[in-house]
């Protein structure tokens, strides 16, 4: 009786063992690197690459939807993800909230302020006179490209000329749209975006560089902070029973 017990127990863990396995290998084929619509696609590397670095993320059914149109929210969030910019900027902590972009048109997009707030202070985007800035607007290629290049340290005064063709002539020359369908459609999808902007990765990257990690100083500089007592006399003894006095000698 007690070795029967004994084999059903193993047999009840094996399939437990089992169960834990299936239940994580399809967990992790959900954020799998590469989603399931993408693989070989002409944009599969850029995807794959963003996806691996955080900048953009694939569904829970495991594909990425790349003709699904972007809005300006989801533009801003992928550009600003690509500049390095602080969490507690973006994001905040559990003690410091986000702070606000400002714009009056931003209820139900609390998750894109301090993104859409981060573009905004860095010259990437900019909002409407009116004080709103649209979030939920479909972004348009002609935009995205500007936000890519804005991201990448130029601007309108360094380019010149009138917008957009500045931008696109300057993308065009930097080979960001490389990938890229001709004639450009109006409306930007999502692997377009991952397409330009991993085509822009690296001048993204080094016009925005990640802050140096807090330097844990030298010897010579730790030596700084501790005073010197060659001048000064030390004295060994005990307190008295009523603490005031310390080696025989009275204390204030």
């Amino acid at each position: 009786m007690k070795l029967g017990g004994t084999k059903m127990k193993k047999q009840l863990l094996k399939t437990i063992s089992l169960a834990l396995v299936l239940t994580l290998t399809a967990t992790t084929g959900i954020f799998a690197a590469v989603p399931a619509d993408v693989k070989g696609q002409s944009y599969e590397e850029a995807v794959s690459v963003l996806v691996e670095k955080g900048i953009i993320t694939g569904d829970t059914d495991g594909n990425f939807h790349p003709d699904a149109e972007l809005t300006r929210a989801q533009a801003c969030v992928i550009i600003v993800k690509s500049m390095n910019a602080p969490a507690i900027e973006v994001i905040g902590t559990a003690t410091q909230p986000v702070v606000k972009s400002g714009f009056k048109d931003m209820s139900g997009y609390g998750w894109a302020e301090g993104y859409i707030k981060y573009a905004v202070d860095n010259n990437v985007v900019k909002g409407y006179p009116d004080g709103t800035f649209k979030p939920g607007s479909k972004v348009t290629m002609n935009e995205l490209i500007t936000m890519v290049l804005r991201a990448a340290d130029f601007t309108d005064e360094t380019l010149g000329g009138t917008w957009p063709s500045n931008y696109i002539d300057k993308a065009t020359e930097l080979n960001l749209l490389k990938g890229i369908p001709s004639p450009m459609p109006n409306l930007a999808t999502k692997w377009m975006a991952a397409q330009v902007d991993f085509n822009a990765l690296d001048r993204i990257a080094a016009a925005n560089p990640e802050p140096p990690a807090p330097s844990q100083g030298t010897d010579k500089d730790q030596a700084k902070d501790i005073p010197d007592t060659s001048a000064k006399k030390f004295t060994s003894g005990s307190f008295n029973e009523t603490m005031t006095s310390y080696a025989g000698k009275e204390i204030a």
